[in-house]
């Protein structure tokens, strides 16, 4: 008998499969290579178990990118008893099947997991998030994730006053940090992400209205609640979906990276920032694009809601948009040398050829 793995088979396993894999997995329990954590415990049991193989994977030495260790988890709930701090470069946790069945919890929370720590006028400047997961290395991955569902009277409050509906799950963080700081070298370069979900907060900088992380990590098929995917992203985003206020959208983000196919609210895609990347089949709400910041990126067969692409109080456009569809409003007026909007359709249905 051998492991059955999805990427090799194409399609999800059975549970007949599964239930093999577990098998096997159970008899050879690691390698040089790997360790496989059961999690055939409690909760708490499971979490301490998989906060130990970290720790123990931490202790390798000649790790590198030709010599990755992998840390393989079963499905089920694993309440950690404190944040897992990915610190070291070629360490790898992915669910044993690739799905989204490793839940992650803290049982050291007590009380509302989110906190207002501070007296601002905008509570979301001063939150402490208690994250299930936080990154803060180049060369390294995660793979079916999830941050466990709480009760928080704090985010209750601040959904409300930002009319979202969302529910509150821990979120993934990454550590703001400046780039010449790294060991490896980079922003976070050679992280991937895959197959993650968890709550607002998540995928970047914890302060919105501070980009203050530079991010080139990859993102593929990850979902995340509001004020999500934030800070200078300079990697690549596939079949992402977020909440409002997400995908570099803070003040002064920079969202500069190459985005496939996602998906967000209003806010979204540098609304408050600079809208430098490129974006195919994109959509979001409202004041998204760069509403409210500036516009120079190249968008392909996007949508976007009322005053999306406006690039603030000025009304002007840099960058180069085609088949695009914007609701509710007009496409402003390109206004650099090789600018244009072509054969997009704006919100009284009209198509639009503009050129500067």
């Amino acid at each position: 008998m051998s492991l059955i793995l999805r990427q090799q088979k194409g399609s999800k396993l059975t549970i007949s499969e599964m239930d093999g894999n577990l098998i096997y997995l159970d008899q050879i329990v690691s390698g040089l290579n790997y360790t496989f954590v059961k999690g055939k415990g409690s909760p708490s049991e499971n979490g301490i178990e998989l906060q130990t193989a970290y720790h123990n994977a931490k202790l390798l030495t000649n790790l590198s990118e030709n010599n990755i260790f992998t840390i393989i988890v079963a499905p089920g709930v694993y309440d950690l008893p404190t944040v897992i701090e990915l610190d070291t470069p070629f360490i790898n946790i992915t669910s044993l099947t690739g799905d989204r069945d490793v839940i992650l919890g803290r049982f050291d929370i007590m009380g509302d997991p989110l906190q207002i720590i501070g007296g601002g006028e905008d509570p979301i400047e001063v939150l402490n998030t208690s994250p299930c997961i936080v990154i803060k290395t180049d060369y390294t991955s995660i793979r079916g994730l999830v941050g466990k569902k709480y009760d928080s009277s704090n985010w209750n409050i601040i959904r409300s006053a930002i009319d979202s509906s969302e529910n509150y799950y821990l979120p993934i963080n990454i550590e703001s940090k400046p780039p010449n700081e790294f060991e490896v070298g980079g922003p976070y370069e050679g992280v991937l992400i895959k197959n993650c979900q968890c709550g607002p907060f998540s995928f970047g900088s914890t302060d919105f209205m501070n980009g203050s992380v530079d991010i080139a990590a990859n993102f593929s098929k990850c979902e995340a609640g509001s004020f999500s995917f934030n800070g200078h992203a300079y990697g690549l985003y596939e079949y992402c979906v977020a909440k409002h206020s997400s995908f570099s959208s803070g003040n002064s983000s920079f969202s500069s990276g190459k985005y496939l196919n996602c998906i967000g609210e209003r806010n979204c895609f540098g609304s408050w920032g600079y809208s430098y990347g490129f974006y195919k089949q994109c959509e979001a709400l409202e004041n998204s694009f760069g509403a409210f910041g500036e516009v120079g990126g190249i968008y392909i067969e996007c949508s976007g809601g009322e005053n999306s692409w406006y690039d603030g109080d000025l009304g002007v456009f840099e960058g180069h948009a085609e088949r695009c569809r914007l609701f509710g409003s007009d496409f402003p007026t390109p206004s650099i040398h090789n600018s244009a909007i072509i054969l997009c359709i704006n919100g009284m249905n009209e198509i639009i050829n503009k050129y500067y």
